[in-house]
């Protein structure tokens, strides 16, 4: 089984929940298990938050970026990413429809994944591939 953690801002909800339909249809490869944050810890402050996310970050094998308008200045999602990066886990960005806002700056340099399954499945299997815990 592998565990990929989604790093994405609300306003996305709906390309987070086709992700998890197609996780669960097989259609992303064979044992993708998606994983994210799904509880409000905000009234936690900072430390609850990091809390919060970090058991779920640490257990996951991968970290799936959903790029769209609104991602490039979130400071969660920026923490998401460097976690990822520190722990050397491996990093997909993905690109959703009709969107133009920029990466976050922690994964701008990397390549971006078209929303699709099959597209996101071979760049899942490529990270899978190349030894990303």
């Amino acid at each position: 089984m592998v565990s990929v953690f989604l790093s994405y801002v609300f306003e996305d909800v709906a390309y987070r929940d086709q992700l998890v339909s197609w996780a669960q249809r097989g259609e992303l490869g064979p044992g993708i298990r998606l994983v994210f944050e799904a509880e409000d810890v905000r009234q936690k402050g900072d430390a609850g938050i990091r809390a919060h996310l970090r058991p779920i970050l640490e257990g996951a094998h991968a970290l799936l970026v959903m790029v769209g308008t609104d991602s490039h200045d979130r400071r969660w999602m920026d923490y998401e990413i460097a976690f990822a990066q520190s722990a050397r886990k491996g990093v997909i960005v993905v690109r959703l429809p009709n969107t133009t806002g920029a990466a976050p700056p922690g994964v701008r340099s990397l390549n971006e994944t078209v929303f699709s399954p099959s597209a996101i499945a071979t760049s899942l299997r490529s990270l899978v591939a190349s030894g990303s815990r």
